[in-house]
């Protein structure tokens, strides 16, 4: 393996761990945040002519800050993984008739378009529906708050499977990536 492939390779596995990292690290924050919250009962200064529950918009607002950091992460880290194989395969001279880099590719060209699709259609929508959610239970207007918070959890499996589904693709990247760094080139039998 020469030097570009082993940078781009190092860059490669690197990015796809920490994006793995961030996506985990902002379920689990979700995990612990809503219990949590729903526990300690929170009355919200800022939300109190809401007459609903306040825990779950004191738990969404942290949140949403930890999922913004993640989908930060997911645009700088699909960035690299796409980049980091394109030089691979010219820099590097990776060879793409394998199995496991044509997987890699694969993988990679649909996580760019997962994140694409996420950036541009799905996160806007769910942003727009809970700013809307937030801005109405603030001022007391809960029928309006209750539309918008119904058109946010609509949205939320769709959310919720995205970020299931680029872990696994993560997942299999990196075992395929091991699995092409592993293998070696076929000798010529005439030689």
């Amino acid at each position: 393996m020469n030097r570009a492939r082993a940078i781009c390779e190092t860059v490669h596995l690197t990015a796809l761990g920490i994006w793995l990292g961030a996506i985990a690290l902002a379920g689990a924050a979700a995990a612990v945040a809503f219990p949590t919250m729903r526990e300690l009962e929170p009355t919200l200064a800022p939300y109190a002519a809401f007459p609903g529950e306040h825990w779950p918009i004191a738990a969404g607002e942290v949140l949403f800050k930890v999922f913004q950091i993640s989908d930060f992460v997911a645009i700088v880290c699909v960035v690299l993984i796409a980049g980091s194989l394109i030089g691979a395969i010219v820099a590097g001279r990776l060879t793409i008739n394998r199995l496991s880099v044509k997987l890699r590719i694969a993988l990679s060209a649909a996580m760019v378009i997962i994140v694409a699709w996420n950036m541009f259609v799905l996160m806007p929508r769910m942003v727009h529906n809970v700013s809307e959610f937030w801005e109405a239970a603030k001022v007391g207007d809960t029928e309006r708050a209750g539309e918008y918070r119904v058109l946010f959890s609509n949205d939320h499996p769709t959310s919720r499977h995205v970020s299931e589904t680029l872990m696994i693709f993560i997942l299999i990247s990196m075992i395929s990536t091991g699995a092409s760094l592993t293998e070696k080139k076929k000798q010529d039998p005439a030689k």
